[in-house]
């Protein structure tokens, strides 16, 4: 087996469909464009047969999409290739971050890893109705000041970045004030994926999601929340119903999130 860059993320399409993972060509485009040196795949007679991604924020780094052609699993190649990576990684930051299916805990475990929170996805497939009265300033899609500041102070991280490629989607709906933001986009061009959200309050965040209830309410709708948190109340009680899980794990976290005012999360942890 060799490990080199991975030039081509076909293999990772394919594989992530198979799966039923959540996610799309263009989420994983980030990575081509600004972490193509973070992409490795796994080799055997130069046949594709592992992926794994990474990717760096300011202060942190992320372990994103990991996978091994089943054909190929339990030979101990997803064990290089995240060990590759992760010696990579880090000798960059050393805050490290990532979404574990609920197996892989043990795994990840092993290499300090330790768990933060169960992410819970909820989905959305019910039509409400209900009057809503927009605030005069909703912004456009399009990242402002404010809402860069709302989201530094929430995740204790500079990720201005990846911000502007998630609102740079063509389908992608900000809404937002002075007290918050909530932006969705179509994912797969199959439903919306709501996230990164964030709020000062629940009587915002409540205003918010009615607003994206009231001009997207008619689509699928998927969100990934922390499981133990006011969001999933407020989700439930507009109809979202539990899906599936995953696990955040983070090794050396320097900066405790504010958590009560992160109101889903704007990468999809994947399994669905």
């Amino acid at each position: 087996m060799q490990i080199r860059w991975l030039d081509d993320f076909t293999p990772l399409h394919v594989w992530a469909k198979d799966e039923g993972w959540l996610g799309d060509p263009y989420e994983r485009e980030f990575l081509k464009l600004r972490h193509r040196d973070l992409a490795f795949g796994a080799f055997i007679k130069n046949e594709c047969v592992g992926v794994i991604t990474g990717a760096l924020h300011v202060k942190s780094a992320w372990i994103s999409h990991f996978i091994v052609n089943p054909q190929y699993r339990n030979r101990g190649i997803g064990r290089g290739l995240f060990e590759h990576l992760l010696k990579i990684l880090q000798n960059e930051r050393s805050e490290i971050w990532l979404h574990a299916a609920c197996e892989m805990v043990p795994f990840y475990s092993k290499y300090g890893f330790k768990k933060v929170q169960t992410i819970q996805r909820y989905s959305y497939e019910n039509q409400t109705s209900f009057y809503f009265e927009p605030y005069q300033f909703l912004e456009k899609p399009r990242l402002t000041q404010k809402i860069h500041e709302l989201d530094t102070k929430a995740f204790k991280e500079n990720r201005k970045e990846y911000l502007k490629h998630s609102f740079a989607h063509p389908s992608s709906l900000v809404l937002a004030n002075l007290r918050g933001f909530l932006h969705s986009r179509m994912m797969d061009k199959k439903y919306l994926f709501i996230g990164p959200f964030v709020a000062e309050d629940y009587e915002n965040a409540n205003y918010l999601l009615k607003g994206l209830l009231f001009y997207r309410g008619s689509k699928p709708m998927v969100v990934d929340l922390n499981q133990n948190s006011q969001a999933a109340e407020l989700f439930e009680s507009f109809g979202f119903q539990p899906k599936g899980q995953t696990i955040q794990m983070v090794k050396n976290q320097e900066d405790i999130l504010d958590y009560e005012k992160i109101y889903a999360y704007g990468s999809t942890g994947v399994w669905g």
